[in-house]
């Protein structure tokens, strides 16, 4: 992957809620590059919400609830945070 946003310190998941769409599609981009999305679903959702796909649609589209969607990224988030391999913010301005 070329041109990853790196993040100073690892995504808290309460701020899953105000993730910008393109900050939602760099983490999904990160969970596919990582194998962390097992099922065939979960590749689907996370690669629809890679394209910049809102996470309502994305989940929707693939069968899972919002409830359910939320559940998979959350697990995505601690397991990226727990390899330090979530994109870093970018630095300077």
């Amino acid at each position: 992957l070329e041109d990853i946003t790196r993040y100073s310190r690892p995504m808290a998941v309460e701020d899953l809620r105000s993730l910008p769409g393109e900050k939602l599609a760099e983490l999904s981009r990160a969970v596919l590059s990582h194998g962390l999305a097992t099922t065939l679903e979960e590749k689907r959702f996370f690669a629809l919400l890679s394209l910049g796909r809102k996470l309502e649609d994305a989940a929707r589209e693939v069968g899972f609830s919002l409830r359910e969607a939320k559940k998979v990224v959350r697990r995505a988030i601690r397991v990226l945070n727990s390899r330090e391999a979530l994109p870093d913010e970018p630095q300077g301005g």
